[in-house]
């Protein structure tokens, strides 16, 4: 779910998304950092849990989030995702169904994997808020 969906809806009859990173931390004490995969593959999902299209990235390929990890303190892990591309066109339909989402998968083609589950920290966890950035380009039509 994105928080504020309303605001970027506003933002875009005056503007464009030039960049939007998905960063998805997992909660910290869930896992053993040699257990996390080193890539998630992002669909589109509707809220019945019907797996929809692939979500490409801004160069045409699998949007594809990649594990980046602090070597020195093992604080900062996250995985990032460009969903530039896959905002853009949301926000360009005539209504936005909300009942459409995002979902990842292990690999690429959605079969199984050893890891069982991974927990992503939400807004409300202080130490593994997952973001969402967006950088867009604001101009006056007038």
């Amino acid at each position: 779910d994105f928080p504020f969906i309303n605001e970027l809806l506003d933002a875009n009859q005056k503007g464009y998304i030039v960049k939007a990173e998905l960063q998805l931390y997992p909660v910290q004490g869930t896992y053993e950092l040699t257990e996390l995969p080193a890539n998630l593959y992002f669909h589109e999902i509707e809220k019945v849990n019907v797996w929809g299209s692939i979500i490409y990235a801004s160069d045409q390929s699998q949007a594809t989030a990649t594990l980046y990890t602090d070597p020195m303190f093992g604080k900062d892990i996250y995985y990032s995702v460009d969903i530039t591309q896959y905002l853009n066109n949301r926000l360009t339909e005539s209504i936005v169904n909300t009942d459409n989402g995002i979902t990842f998968t292990l690999n690429a083609s959605r079969s199984s994997s050893s890891v069982n589950a991974l927990l992503f920290g939400g807004s409300k966890n202080k130490t593994s808020r997952s973001r969402l950035k967006i950088y867009y380009y604001y101009y006056d039509k007038n």
